[in-house]
Formats: C-alpha cells, structure tokens, sequence
C-alpha cells in the first residue's frame, strides 16, 4: 500500500486493516505554519492488533509532526519501521491502545534522519521494539524506546 502527499499539513489515518505487503507513506513539504501533518497505522475497534506483513515506511520532507504526533496503535509490523522526519521536530507513538496488547516491531525501529528533536514513545512496558541509537539532535524520551 503505498500513499503519497503534496505540499501542506498531511494527514493519513489507516484503521481497522491489515495489509498483507509494506505500507508506503512520502509526505511532501509542511504547510505554511510548518505543521507536517500525522499518520496513524491503528487498530481501534480490534479485537487484538491489525498485522502489516512488510515494512512501514513514513517519511516528511519537512515539517513539525508535533501538533499530533505518528502512531502506531495496537499494531504488529512484521518487518522495519522507520520514521523519517526531514528537518521538522516530530513525535511518534508505538503503544497498545485499546488492547492490553502492545505495539510489536519484529524488525527494528529507527528514524534515521531526525529534526531538531525527536522522540519515540512506547506506552506499554511489554512493547517490543528495538531501535538505532539516537543521532545528533535528537531527543530520548525517559521510558521511551528509540
């Protein structure tokens, strides 16, 4: 599944799906207040987590992704995660939500090119995840997973 976006604050929100391949999201510039937009990968009516069976791949050419952060909600990603910010301040989240299951990356989870700051959050204690180390400008979150 593979979703691109032009200039301006972008919003792409997949819920209650499981994609059998990768999942694709290129956002292009912010708009005009610097607002990048969000994605959201969840799985709110459950029961249990929706199953992407590749990749997800999220990337912004630039941008704030702050206002409303990325998340991924009660999902398991059988591959690679990566989050690629350009140049903007981003947030993203991996938890469970609405199950008392957490997130799960079989993969690794990096954001390879962060803004000025960066930080992933995991709100269930079990949430696997393993990540990158954090790179220069970046910002590790105590309790957080990078």
């Amino acid at each position: 599944m593979s979703v691109t976006n032009g200039v301006g604050t972008d919003v792409t929100e997949l819920a209650d799906m499981s994609v059998v391949g990768n999942v694709v999201v290129q956002n292009g510039a912010g708009g005009a207040l610097g607002n990048a937009g969000h994605t959201w990968i969840r799985n709110p009516t459950g029961p249990g987590r929706a199953v992407i069976g590749g990749n997800v791949s999220v990337t912004y050419k630039d941008g704030d992704v702050t206002t409303v952060p990325d998340e991924l909600l009660d999902v398991q990603v059988m591959g690679n995660v990566t989050f690629a910010h350009g140049r903007g301040n981003s947030d993203t989240v991996l938890a469970g939500d609405q199950t008392a299951l957490p997130a799960i990356v079989r993969a690794t989870s990096r954001s390879p090119a962060p803004g000025r700051r960066s930080s992933a959050t995991t709100a269930h204690p079990a949430s696997s995840v393993s990540s990158s180390a954090p790179t220069s400008g970046s910002r590790a979150v105590p309790g957080t997973t990078r």
